[in-house]
């Protein structure tokens, strides 16, 4: 299994792939992204596009980063993960972390289920906040 950046051109022969995983996780992503604004921003160069590959060439997760520059650093965020066979991949976090840290980030953050805590504390990562919502008209 491998885990690797992937240029924006393979999305034209792999998108129904990609597209198919990213619609699992979308549901709990806390409506900030659809399918249509990630295809957008990959196209685009805006995010990056990270794919899990099993030795059959096999897409088995997606994982969507962005560069955000904010007033105190630059980081990486990760958009949304999803994919099947978890635990073989999350191991090649590290090149994540790398890539991160090779484009100046100084940290990485992610928004997620609760139950991505338990996992992403394993990989050094600690709860800062918590996201609360209101939706207006509710």
């Amino acid at each position: 299994m491998e885990l690797r950046v992937v240029p924006s051109r393979f999305l034209r022969g792999n998108w129904r792939s990609i597209k198919k995983i990213l619609q699992t996780a979308l549901p709990y992503s806390g409506d900030t992204w659809t399918l249509e604004s990630i295809y957008k921003d990959l196209k685009d160069e805006y995010c990056q596009l990270w794919v899990a590959i099993n030795d059959k060439y096999e897409i088995q997760a997606v994982c969507v980063t962005k560069i955000v520059i904010y007033p105190t650093g630059k980081r990486l965020s990760i958009v949304v993960v999803a994919g099947f066979n978890i635990q073989e991949w999350i191991s090649y976090f590290k090149a994540i972390e790398r890539f991160a840290e090779d484009k100046g980030c100084d940290i990485i953050e992610f928004v997620g289920r609760p139950g991505w805590e338990r996992m992403l504390k394993r990989k050094g990562f600690h709860k800062t906040h918590i996201v609360m919502r209101y939706i207006i008209g509710e």
